[in-house]
């Protein structure tokens, strides 16, 4: 069977109760990853793309090392707009490196659940990067719902694409690291990602509108843009 065809459900080593230095590995790498391989850049184009009010909220899901945010912020201080992220992550060393190293006036780093977004309110935008790999498809559909009635204007959910080539070209960068976690994870990573037919089943069994893109460097995103918010 074609391990690509569908998604793999075994858990990256990373949604267990790992030792901090291991966490700590392992969102190094993925700041490497989301610098040179199309993470930031995929989260800025579309902002880049549809503009933004010059004051506008934005909440991120599962922020991970917290990289993403802080270049969405930088981006709209060199655009002299107004941001303010709230970064969320139920990992307690992510949320404690994230403040450490990524600290910014405009972002707000908590430890919370991203499906328990009553208690946070509505943002502009909500985006997401690298996160939805995680999650079983029924919990992926849930969420999808629950984004759409909290984002004002929009979403982008970004991800990895489920490919041979990606796979491959993963597990050799990771290989670099020569650790154990990293390597396990970053086959995982892409085992378990996306093709556009999975999004498209995600937008039919959740009825929530969006696009369906790829991007450069084996990325795959749903986004959606509203000219004028609900």
């Amino acid at each position: 069977m074609d391990p690509f065809s569908s998604r793999s459900t075994q858990s990256e080593m990373l949604d267990t109760d790992l030792p901090a230095k291991d966490v700590l590995d392992s969102l190094n790498f993925m700041i490497f990853v989301n610098t040179f391989f199309g993470g930031k850049r995929t989260v800025l184009n579309y902002f880049e793309k549809h503009g933004t009010p010059e004051k506008f909220s934005v909440l991120d899901l599962g922020s991970g090392a917290g990289d993403i945010p802080f270049a969405l912020a930088r981006w709209a201080a060199k655009r002299k707009k107004e941001v303010q992220i709230t970064a969320i992550d139920l990992n307690p060393h992510c949320q404690a490196y994230a403040k450490t190293r990524f600290a910014c006036p405009q972002i707000k780093f908590i430890r919370h659940s991203a499906f328990d977004l009553d208690t946070l309110g509505h943002f502009d935008y909500i985006i997401s990067s690298m996160f939805f790999h995680h999650l079983p498809d029924e919990e992926i559909v849930r969420l999808l719902d629950i984004v759409r009635r909290h984002s004002r204007r929009g979403f982008l959910i970004s991800d990895l694409y489920r490919c041979r080539r990606n796979y491959w070209g993963a597990l050799l960068l990771a290989g670099l690291t020569f650790k154990k976690v990293i390597i396990n994870d970053a086959a995982l990573s892409v085992l378990r990602a996306f093709k556009e037919k999975d999004f498209m089943n995600y937008r039919k069994n959740s009825k929530v509108s969006f696009e369906i893109q790829r991007h450069p460097l084996f990325r795959v995103v749903m986004s959606r843009h509203d000219l004028r918010p609900d």
